[in-house]
C-alpha cells in the first residue's frame, strides 16, 4: 500500500497547478483566461468556475465561446438552461459555468508552464456591471467553486483577477495585496472595501492542509492585517481570504535569512 501511494503521489505531482482569471476587453466581452505551472498535455477533465455581480444590476450574460483551441479539445464551458442560468442571493447574481473536455496532446497541443492562455469569452448584454469570478460562501453550498480537473486530478490553483473592472460610479471596489512576498517573520496584507464584516485569513500548505486560521472584524475603506509567518516551515504557501466584499486566495511564500 505505501509503494502504490507513493506512485500516485508521483504521478499526481507531474500535473500542474492550474489559475484561473477575468479581464474585461473593450468590446465589453469578459476573456477568461487559464495559467498552469507545469507544462500539460494530458486530458482537461472538467471545469468549473462561477461569475458574480451586483443584482441590482441590468447586466446579464450571454454565451460563453471558447477559442480555437480550446474547441478543439472540446472544452465548452456553459451554464443551465433558464431559470437555472442565474441565481440570487446576499444582493449579488450568480451564473457556474461548468465544462468537460478532452485530451490536448490528441489535438497535437501543450500547455507551456506559467504561460497564461486565453480560455474564452463570455458576452455582456446591458451593461456594465463589476463582474467577478468568486469563490464564497454561495458557491461552496453550490458546488460553484473554482475546480479543474486534469487527467481525473483536482489541480485547482487561485483566482488571479478578482475584478473585471468594469464598475459604475458608487458601485463596489475591493482591492487586495499581501506583502512582502515571500516573506520571512510576517506579512501585511492590505484590504480596501466599501463595507464593515468579518475577515477571516486561511493559510494552506502545499498539501492542501490548514496550517493558520484566524478572524477579525475591519471596518469601511482600507485596513492592514499582520500575518504571523514565524510558525510556519519555509515554503510556499496557499492564502485564502474570506472578506466582506467576497473571497480571494494568493500564493504566498516563506523563507529564512
Amino acid at each position: 500500500m505505501a509503494s502504490l501511494c507513493c506512485l500516485v503521489g508521483q504521478a499526481n505531482a507531474q500535473f500542474p497547478i492550474v489559475d484561473i482569471g477575468m479581464v474585461a476587453l473593450p468590446d465589453g466581452r469578459l476573456e477568461v483566461r487559464m495559467r498552469p505551472d507545469l507544462g500539460f498535455n494530458g486530458i482537461f477533465a472538467a471545469l468549473v468556475f462561477t461569475v458574480r455581480w451586483d443584482a441590482s444590476s441590468s447586466a446579464t450574460l450571454g454565451e460563453f465561446t471558447p477559442t480555437a483551441e480550446v474547441a478543439d479539445y472540446n472544452m465548452y464551458p456553459s451554464v443551465p438552461p433558464p431559470p437555472d442560468d442565474v441565481y440570487q442571493s446576499g444582493g449579488y447574481n450568480y451564473s457556474t459555468f461548468t465544462g468537460f473536455g478532452g485530451s490536448l496532446s490528441a489535438q497535437g497541443q501543450s500547455w507551456t508552464a506559467d504561460q497564461e492562455f486565453v480560455l474564452g469569452h463570455i458576452a455582456v448584454n446591458n451593461g456594465p456591471a463589476n463582474f467577478q469570478l468568486v469563490n464564497d460562501t454561495w458557491t461552496q453550498s453550490h458546488n460553484g467553486n473554482y475546480y479543474v480537473s486534469l487527467n481525473g486530478s483536482e489541480q485547482n490553483g487561485v483566482i488571479y483577477e478578482i475584478s473585471t473592472g468594469m464598475v459604475d460610479p458608487g458601485s463596489e471596489k475591493v482591492g487586495f495585496a499581501l506583502s512582502p512576498n515571500p516573506a520571512r517573520s510576517e506579512g501585511r496584507l492590505t484590504m480596501e472595501q466599501s463595507t464593515a464584516g468579518l475577515l477571516t485569513i486561511e493559510i494552506l500548505d502545499a498539501t492542501g492542509r490548514s496550517v493558520q486560521r484566524s478572524s477579525k472584524v475591519v471596518p469601511a475603506g482600507r485596513s492592514t492585517t499582520t500575518i504571523d509567518a514565524s510558525t510556519l516551515v519555509p515554503g510556499a504557501y496557499l492564502v485564502r481570504v474570506d472578506a466582506p466584499g467576497g473571497s480571494y486566495s494568493t500564493r504566498w511564500g516563506v523563507q529564512r535569512p
